[in-house]
């Protein structure tokens, strides 16, 4: 996904790597709500816990899709301290030195806790409310460095950290902020560092640049896809009960793939897999774990569409003979034909 242990140096938008000097407060590009940051041997050093910092820096399109990232240092190991990198915010400025206040903006979290009990929180700030929006636990911490970084386009939001086995977290948000061209950071204690902030163009703005999972075209699959499945021609008596059946699957960090299931026809389990894939110039692939395939031969054709974007399946056959597809209210197979079906696939 994204940036992490990847260069994407043409994507760059800024970078601050706090190479100045040591108890100046952070300014240049910077504007800080409250509180206060400084620079400690070339990193930033939190004041006041919860001080937010913007990057004054206005993504260039102007878009709310980007890309943020920072550098953890010397973390405390079951401290609690919560590191975060705010993305698709929208500000206001004043005064001189500039002061920013922030009005609405995504986070993605990363609190440090044990080797598996640390979390990545993903969360939404709007009209002054803070809502979590999903968070799970970070698998195979190691070392106390590591990168966080914040991932946002037009319908997902996702989240990770370095140096663990498993760390990805990510939710369909409920869309950008209209003027939320700004990123920044927050540290929850005094005395927390943080180096190298780095604000990147999404692939969405910059075809070369990161996304969270993968693409299509200049679109990105969303951490949940929407399936359909229906019979073609609809009026096929062998799969006469399979009326379109429509369900959710959600990406699982573990298998790096979108799996789901539902009971399509009175008694027919359709339980499938979905994965990342450039074989046969589709984006994704699939594989049906259970439903109406076993007579079906040679490879599932797929027809993308990657506006919506969308990815269709099929025809997958299903024979008069087959007895294990559920689908007919025709029982006896010399009596019934063979049809086909599809599998539609949304974001």
């Amino acid at each position: 996904m994204g940036l992490l242990g990847n260069c994407c140096c043409g994507c760059l938008i800024h970078e601050d790597l706090f190479d100045r000097t040591d108890g100046t407060p952070l300014r240049g590009a910077w504007c800080e709500e409250d509180g206060d940051y400084e620079i400690s041997s070339g990193r930033a050093k939190c004041l006041v816990a919860g001080a937010i910092a913007i990057l004054n820096i206005q993504h260039p399109v102007p878009d709310g899709s980007m890309i943020v990232t920072f550098d953890t240092l010397d973390e405390i190991a079951n401290s609690g301290q919560k590191y975060r990198v705010l993305v698709n915010a929208e500000i206001t400025t004043s005064g001189s030195p500039v002061v920013c206040e922030t009005v609405d903006y995504y986070f993605v979290e990363f609190e440090r806790q044990g080797l598996n009990d640390s979390v990545v929180r993903l969360g939404i700030v709007s009209g002054g409310v803070e809502t979590i929006l999903k968070s799970d636990n970070v698998i195979g911490l190691t070392g106390t460095t590591r990168t966080v970084q914040a991932t946002i386009s037009e319908k997902t939001l996702c989240g990770s950290v370095s140096n663990a086995v498993l760390s990805l977290v990510g939710v369909v948000h409920a869309g950008l902020f209209a003027d939320g061209y700004y990123s920044g950071f927050s540290l929850s204690a005094v005395d927390m560092l943080i180096d190298n902030f780095r604000f990147y163009q999404h692939h969405v703005t910059e075809y070369d640049c990161g996304a969270c999972i993968c693409t299509c075209d200049d679109k990105e699959w969303p951490p949940v896809l929407n399936v359909r499945i229906y019979p073609d021609p609809e009026d096929c008596n062998r799969l006469d009960q399979l009326e379109p059946c429509e369900f959710e699957i959600e990406y699982d960090r573990a298998t790096a793939t979108w799996r789901g299931s539902a009971t399509c026809c009175d008694d027919e389990l359709f339980d499938i897999e979905v994965f990342c894939s450039s074989y046969g110039g589709a984006s994704l692939g699939i594989n049906i774990i259970t439903g109406c395939f076993n007579s079906h031969t040679g490879p599932i054709g797929a027809l993308e569409d990657c506006e919506t974007p969308c990815i269709t399946f099929g025809p997958i056959t299903v024979t008069n003979l087959d007895l294990t597809c559920f689908c007919s209210s025709i029982a006896d197979p010399l009596l019934r034909d063979t049809c086909t079906f599809y599998i539609e696939v949304c974001g």
